[in-house]
């Protein structure tokens, strides 16, 4: 794995006020002077820019800002330092800086959805002043060790402002600014001289099938992350009964298999599907899992009846002294009792799950009876 260092690509961005590689807001924001300028319509507002960073862990971001106003709940910023997605005015899941707000302050929170968690909170006032020049340091270890330094100059002698342990996975995808804004500081934040070092997160979780589908021909499973493509022969990721032949496989969403057989799965008989090495994007392999698929045959009435009914076995005649009813299934197919239930009188009782075999017989009794009615039913394949 490389080690990731966008300082001179970041700073080259800036110098050249480029929005290419960056999205959002792109039209609230000016590049001047190697500064990123908030530059919105004189109007209350929320405005962000966000570019791709997959930097993570023994990591540091250090960058400068500037605010020509005091600071306060309506007026502050936050740099994403780790975002899970572009859109930071959104639910999302990272690591921000906040700028201000009602402590004046600079504090490190990590964002879950829609839920922030204060993880660093610097001196209080340290930005209560009408104008800002600040450089800010920010790094985390490869075991989530965090800590937060500024210089309250604009220069690099710096000073702790806290530390923070927290070693939540968060993947990155991106970086950014996002800026809070009253009317009358629509065009009071800067942001510059941004350097961003360290390691993209080494993801080690082998993907997982989440669930699968049976329709007809086709099976759809469902991973639990996006895979690496998959290729003729299939039989290297995929193995089937004797029963059934597969015709293609294909990924048709990035954490979806579709898997397309020659004949439809016929119901009322069970099959089984191995699947096994297929990869993530990042090389994780799954285990080895195997799937149980069952298209149960469609019921008509009369395809199963009563058989008999042993309603007053006293006394008894060779036969244990138990009551029990025997259903025959006359039909041609196998059924799958699932859900099926059996009422007498004002009781009901739920039929356990079962393969109910073409031209089979089945006793249904109480659970004290098996033993000795097992020894004297009748059996059938």
């Amino acid at each position: 794995m490389d080690k990731i260092c966008l300082s001179l690509i970041v700073f080259l961005f800036f110098h050249h006020a480029s929005h290419a590689q960056w999205t959002g807001n792109a039209s609230d924001f000016s590049f001047d002077e190697g500064w990123l300028r908030l530059d919105a319509p004189q109007a209350p507002g929320t405005s962000y820019l966000s570019k791709p960073s997959e930097i993570t862990v023994d990591a540091s971001w250090e960058f400068a800002f500037r605010f020509n106003f005091r600071p306060s709940d309506t007026d502050y910023a936050r740099v994403y330092l780790i975002a899970d997605r572009a859109t930071l005015n959104a639910p999302l899941n990272g690591y921000f800086l906040q700028l201000g707000a009602a402590n004046r302050n600079i504090s490190l929170f990590r964002q879950s959805g829609n839920i922030t968690e204060r993880l660093i909170s610097g001196r209080a006032n340290a930005l209560n002043a009408p104008d800002c020049h600040v450089r800010v340091l920010v790094t985390r270890s490869a075991d989530g060790a965090w800590q937060l330094e500024a210089d309250f100059a604009g220069g690099r002698e710096f000073t702790v402002e806290g530390a923070a342990q927290d070693g939540q996975a968060i993947p990155s995808s991106f970086f950014g600014v996002l800026c809070v804004y009253t009317a009358a500081n629509s065009a009071g934040f800067s942001f510059g001289d941004f350097v961003l070092e360290g390691w993209s997160h080494a993801d080690a979780e082998p993907p997982r099938i989440l669930s699968h589908e049976l329709d007809d021909r086709q099976l759809n499973i469902r991973f639990s992350k996006p895979l690496a493509g998959i290729s003729e022969p299939y039989s290297r990721f995929f193995e089937l009964d004797e029963r059934m032949r597969l015709a293609d496989a294909r990924i048709d969403e990035p954490s979806t298999v579709t898997l397309l057989f020659d004949e439809p799965v016929n119901c009322g008989l069970r099959h089984h599907v191995a699947v096994r090495g297929l990869e993530d994007a990042r090389g994780n392999q799954m285990r080895d899992t195997t799937l149980l698929l069952f298209v149960p045959c469609r019921a008509v009435p009369h395809d199963i009846v009563f058989n008999e009914i042993m309603a007053n076995p006293a006394p008894s005649v060779r036969l244990p002294e138990y009551e029990y009813v025997e259903l025959y299934n006359r039909s041609g197919k196998n059924i799958e009792l699932n859900g099926w239930t059996l009422a007498y009188g004002n009781t009901a009782r739920t039929i356990p799950d079962y393969l109910f075999p073409a031209g089979g017989y089945l006793l249904l009794a109480h659970a004290a009876a098996i033993p000795e009615l097992s020894a004297t039913a009748r059996r059938f394949p």
